[in-house]
């Protein structure tokens, strides 16, 4: 990797971890001796620390980083809890955008079982009609007509899981950036609608 000063080190990646916020390189204090100091010929001085600190509020974390940075020993603070809102309210505002695909989606299947059905119907109207004359009763032509539309629901259903979760995890590839990466996380309320 190419360092400041234009300067190429070499490095071994031990392990690739996922962060959904961020990307950030961890080094041992020995492997950025041995990488850094070939290049600038000192040793490594900490110049961020990384804390954990115990649940806090947004009024705690705020006084907290006046108080660091008004003592003057800190440039700047971030915290993961103001990364992590700031993301939650950035796809929150695509709540909306979902709804509406949700309920177009819904009424373009219903148009096109209602369409399906209507041509299902006046196609073998013949077919309907001899059922008739052969002693069937309503409710048993009706469900000889509607039993093969909830077979096609119920493949439609499972196949539609399938290509769901495929479309999904393609839109959010392509919506990753290397700050924000976005899991597939779908859960089971969600097939529930879809279904229905």
């Amino acid at each position: 990797m190419t360092i400041t000063g234009g300067k190429r080190v070499s490095l071994k990646i031990a392990a690739i971890t996922k962060n959904y916020i961020g990307d950030y390189l961890y080094l041992s204090a020995a492997a950025y001796h041995k990488a850094w100091h070939k290049a600038w010929h000192k040793a490594a001085t900490s110049n961020a620390l990384l804390v954990r600190l115990a649940h806090q509020s947004d009024h705690q974390r705020n006084t907290l980083a006046h108080r660091l940075l008004k003592s003057g020993a800190v440039l700047g603070t971030s915290f993961v809890a103001d990364q992590k809102a700031t993301i939650d309210n950035m796809s929150s505002t695509l709540n909306p955008v979902v709804m509406i695909f949700i309920v177009m989606s819904g009424l373009l299947s219903f148009v096109v079982m209602y369409n399906l059905t209507n041509i299902n119907v006046s196609e073998r109207i013949r077919e309907l009609s001899t059922v008739k004359v052969l002693g069937f009763y309503d409710r048993e032509v009706t469900m000889y007509v509607s039993r093969e539309n909830i077979v096609l629901t119920l493949i439609g259903i499972i196949f539609g899981y399938g290509v769901g979760n495929a479309l999904t995890w393609y839109i959010l590839r392509q919506a990753t950036t290397a700050q924000v990466m976005f899991p597939l996380t779908i859960h089971w309320p969600g097939y529930v609608a879809a279904a229905v």
